[in-house]
């Protein structure tokens, strides 16, 4: 052990990842999450309050039969989104929300994915152990800071799952039909159908906190909550002024357990967003060139040319006619319409020159 003592985090601060542990934390866990042995990824996103946690609002989506817009607030969904690569350029996909809980091949095969997880990381924090406990260079810094960050990651997840709960509601007519449009950044579109309760579900509801449903525990799970982010800082606080200062083998014992827990947080977002999309049925999935294209799918789905003209069309006489008869022909090309009803916007103006 080094004879001078030193305070250096910079080697250490590049393994944290706030935005990736935020991020698996309101997806839902399932229990195998729970089981793993693996580190937290990111030990400063718990000293964040859990009541800002629930508070999450992605993007916006249209409500074609609602006429308005309404923010995403379930993380899972947007995670789908992000990870599965719905929103594709070139692209109008429509998806239908499954109420059947069918395990099928492919949601065996995620879930033996999961008991693998959480398999490698109690094989991996045992040979860790062995390695901290048998290597004559290892010092009580390495043991330490590695019994330590495992216990409190357990103790963190635990909390967790204790503390969020799915949110459940029912709006008014739960079984009308309702879909939800997400638009991409040009040429696509990603489209949820099915019933007004489901398109609830599957995007106005995220988690909430238990206390606010179940006030007998509000005491006792708020005083855990203080407790883990009291402890949260001791621990970084701790780790930081010991680590650097501990052996060469100290510090690859940790490097090495934060590695796992890096992993098991990226691989336990990428299996949580293909098994919520393997919740939903495809229906279509229809190329577009343009994002005129996206518009009149869009259009002729759903055959009512005023809805979509309140939010994303500009309210120009040109567009106007365009959004009529590109419902009224179903055959036509919509970049061609779009030409055809500009072209005669413009000779319109000519003949009667326009005014501002």
């Amino acid at each position: 052990m080094p004879p001078t003592w030193t305070l250096d985090v910079s080697t250490f601060l590049v393994l944290l990842s706030e935005n990736e542990e935020t991020s698996f934390r309101r997806a839902n866990k399932r229990l195998l999450d729970v089981l793993s042995l693996a580190p937290v990824s990111g030990l400063q996103a718990y000293l964040r309050s859990y009541d800002g946690l629930i508070d999450v609002q992605d993007r916006d989506y249209l409500s074609p039969y609602g006429k308005k817009t309404a923010p995403l607030r379930n993380i899972r969904v947007a995670q789908m989104m992000s990870r599965c690569s719905l929103l594709e350029d070139g692209l109008v996909r429509v998806y239908g929300i499954s109420n059947t809980a069918q395990l099928d091949a492919r949601k065996r095969r995620l879930v033996a994915a999961c008991c693998f997880i959480a398999a490698l990381s109690w094989l991996s924090f045992a040979l860790l152990v062995s390695v901290a406990f048998c290597v004559h260079a290892s010092t009580w810094v390495g043991k330490s800071n590695l019994l330590a960050l495992a216990v409190w990651s357990v103790y963190l997840r635990i909390l967790d799952a204790m503390s969020f709960i799915p949110s459940k509601a029912t709006p008014s007519f739960p079984d009308k039909a309702d879909a939800a449009i997400f638009l991409g950044r040009r040429n696509s579109a990603l489209i949820l159908e099915g019933s007004r309760k489901d398109i609830l579900q599957w995007t106005g509801l995220g988690l909430s906190l238990r206390t606010t449903i179940a006030h007998r525990w509000h005491g006792p799970l708020k005083g855990l909550q203080t407790f883990a982010r009291v402890g949260t800082f001791i621990l970084l606080a701790f780790m930081f002024s010991t680590i650097p200062n501990g052996s060469v083998e100290d510090q690859a014992i940790l490097v090495a357990y934060n590695v796992l827990g890096q992993l098991n947080t990226w691989l336990g977002l990428y299996i949580h967003a293909h098994r919520t999309l393997l919740d939903l049925e495809t229906i279509s999935q229809v190329r577009v060139a343009t994002r005129t294209h996206v518009y009149a799918t869009l259009l002729r789905r759903y055959r009512d040319e005023d809805w979509i003209g309140l939010e994303i069309l500009p309210r120009t006489p040109a567009w106007d006619r365009w959004r009529r008869q590109v419902v009224r022909d179903p055959v036509i090309d919509a970049k061609e319409l779009w030409e055809q009803c500009s072209e005669s916007d413009l000779e319109r103006c000519k003949r009667n020159p326009c005014t501002g």
